[in-house]
C-alpha cells in the first residue's frame, strides 16, 4: 500500500445518499511496535528494521516475525475542519485510533486473526528469495556452497543431517514449521542485500462506508456552526508492512532521499533496478491476516447469510460509538492532531456519570 492520501467533501454537498466514494485508505511506514490503545500517538514508527543478528540468526528471526504478527495494523480516522478566518485557517484537527474498537485481539482465535505462510508447490505467486513471483523456492547459485549439503523433504531442509531449527514435526502447526523454514533460507542465504517482510492485512472492514457515515454525522453537528465551513474525514490503515533488512550500505542509500532523487534525475535507475532483480534477496511469504468482520450463514435474510462483526459494530454503530469523542473534539475545537483513543471515550463517559450524579444530588 502506498501514501496516504485524503478526501475531502464540502460540507453542503454531503448527504446521506453520497456513499459511493472510492476507498482512498492506505498505510503509513511500517512501524517496530504498536502501543496499548490508551497511550495516543504512535512514536515508534520506523520505516525498516535493520538488525544484523536478526537478519543472520534463524531462531531470533522466527520469534521476532512471529512477535510482530501478532500486532495488528492501526486503523485511524483523521477529522479536519476548516473555517474561513484569516484565510482558511484549520479549526479542527484530531485524529481517531479505531484499532482496538474493530479489531478482536485474540491470537488463539484462528476467526479473527491467522498466520499464512506460503509453501513450496502451494500454486500461490511470491517472492521466494529472488526479484521474481515463484511457485517453488529454488536456492539458486547463491546457495551453491561445497561444504554446505542440502536435502529438500517435505518441504523443509536439512544440511548435514541437522533437521531445521530442532523443528519436531509431530507438535508443530503447518504455518509455524512453514515460517521457520523460511527464517533458516533467508539467514543462510548468502546474498548480501537480502530483505524479509511480513504484510499484516486487514479483512473485512469497508472504510469508504465509514468515511460517508462519518461525514453525515459531521454535517448534521456542524451544521450551525458558521466558523466550520467544510470537514474531511480520512480513513488511514497503518503499520502494514514490517521489513527485515540485512545491514548492508545500498540499503543505507535507498532510505536516503537524496540518493532516490539522484537515481531518477540521473536515470541510473534504469541501471539500479535491474541489479536489484538479480542480486537482492527478496522474502515476502508470511503475512498476518486480522478480519474485522466475516460472513456467515444466516437462514434468516432472504439472501441466506450476514456480516458478523468483531466487536459487533458496523460502520454506522461505529460512528454512534465514538460520537461523544467526536462530539467534544469540535467542542474543545481540538486542532493540534490529538489522537483520541478508548481511554478518551472512557474518561467522557466516566465524567458524564459524575456528572449526572452531581446533578441528581442537587435536584433532590
Amino acid at each position: 500500500m502506498s501514501e496516504t492520501s485524503e478526501s475531502e467533501i464540502p460540507l453542503d454537498s454531503v448527504n446521506r445518499g453520497d456513499r459511493h466514494g472510492k476507498d482512498k485508505s492506505s498505510s503509513n511506514k511500517s512501524d517496530a511496535s504498536i502501543p496499548d490503545d490508551n497511550q495516543g500517538n504512535n512514536s515508534s514508527i520506523i520505516p525498516t528494521h535493520l538488525d544484523s543478528a536478526i537478519a543472520g540468526e534463524p531462531h531470533a528471526l522466527y520469534h521476532f516475525i512471529r512477535e510482530q504478527a501478532q500486532l495488528p495494523p492501526q486503523i485511524g480516522l483523521h477529522i479536519k475542519g476548516y473555517g474561513f478566518k484569516e484565510g482558511g485557517e484549520t479549526v479542527l484537527n484530531f485524529y481517531i485510533n479505531l484499532t482496538y474498537s474493530v479489531i478482536r485481539i485474540n491470537h488463539e482465535d484462528r476467526e479473527w486473526n491467522e498466520l499464512k505462510v506460503v509453501r513450496d508447490g502451494d500454486g500461490v505467486g511470491a517472492y521466494r528469495g529472488s526479484g521474481s513471483l515463484t511457485l517453488q523456492w529454488k536456492p539458486g547459485r547463491r546457495f551453491r556452497v561445497s561444504h554446505k549439503k542440502q536435502n529438500l523433504k517435505n518441504g523443509v531442509e536439512e544440511y548435514e543431517g541437522q533437521s531445521l531449527l530442532g523443528i519436531n514435526e509431530d507438535t508443530s502447526n503447518g504455518a509455524d514449521l512453514a515460517l521457520m523454514t523460511w527464517c533458516e533460507r533467508f539467514c543462510r542465504d548468502p546474498a548480501g542485500m537480502k530483505e524479509f517482510k511480513l504484510r499484516r492485512l486487514l479483512q473485512g472492514f469497508d472504510s469508504s462506508t465509514l468515511r460517508a457515515e462519518v461525514l453525515h454525522y459531521l454535517h448534521s453537528i456542524v451544521r450551525g456552526d458558521q466558523s466550520i465551513k467544510r470537514v474531511t474525514a480520512d480513513c488511514q490503515i497503518s503499520s502494514s508492512v514490517f521489513t527485515v533488512r540485512s545491514p548492508h550500505w545500498l540499503n543505507d542509500l535507498e532510505d536516503s532521499k537524496l540518493f532516490c532523487t539522484l537515481i531518477i534525475l540521473t536515470q541510473l535507475w534504469i541501471l539500479y533496478l535491474p541489479f536489484m532483480h538479480f542480486f537482492q534477496g527478496n522474502y515476502e511469504v508470511v503475512s498476518s491476516c486480522w478480519n474485522t468482520s466475516k460472513v456467515i450463514r444466516d437462514e434468516e435474510r432472504p439472501c441466506g447469510f450476514s456480516k458478523l462483526y468483531a466487536r459487533g459494530r458496523d460502520e454506522s454503530k461505529l460512528v454512534a460509538f465514538w460520537a461523544p469523542a467526536i462530539v467534544q473534539a469540535i467542542k474543545d475545537r481540538e486542532n493540534n492532531g490529538r489522537t483520541l483513543t478508548l481511554g478518551y471515550l472512557e474518561g467522557l463517559e466516566e465524567r458524564n456519570r459524575d456528572r449526572a450524579a452531581y446533578g441528581g444530588r442537587h435536584q433532590s
